[in-house]
């Protein structure tokens, strides 16, 4: 049990030197830049022993950026080919629009709610067929902090 204190202090330690990544920022550059010490931070989520059979990934809520793929889900993607674009299946505007304000409900006013519409990946292997993945969306450890921002969609835009 002292080796993963010793190992928790050392993460905290060398996040300490980056506080950009303590404090947040719109800087996505620094998910390549850092990789190794998000990994490090991610490592009880994406168990190495487990690499090769889990298909997951971190992502950026309310964005398309993914990113710390397991080997398998990492091979899927290479086998896509390097055209490939990760998009979700059929979502409308209306639909993504939906599960933010879902997500926004869930985390910052602390309520369960359901949402039932499935998302999916179509990705091609290496031989063109293409299969069908589905998405779980895990917010657990996001966040929500309002703004007096109010950046809605328009249907001009």
């Amino acid at each position: 049990l002292e080796y993963r204190v010793n190992y928790a202090e050392s993460v905290i330690e060398s996040f300490k030197k980056f506080p950009e990544l303590r404090e947040g920022s719109q800087d996505f550059s620094l998910l390549t830049k850092h990789q190794e010490l998000i990994r490090m931070l991610l490592a009880d989520l994406f168990p190495t022993g487990l690499t090769n059979n889990e298909i997951k990934a971190a992502s950026i809520p309310f964005t398309d950026i993914t990113f710390n793929y397991t080997e398998r889900f990492r091979k899927i993607l290479s086998d896509a080919g390097h055209n490939f674009t990760l998009e979700f299946r059929d979502m409308t505007q209306d639909e993504m629009y939906v599960l933010s304000c879902c997500i926004i409900v869930q985390l910052y006013f602390k309520k369960d709610i359901k949402f039932t519409i499935p998302f999916y990946y179509d990705i091609p292997d290496q031989h063109g067929i293409v299969r069908h993945y589905k998405i779980t969306v895990n917010s657990d450890f996001s966040e929500i902090i309002p703004t007096d921002q109010k950046n809605f969609p328009t249907d001009s835009e």
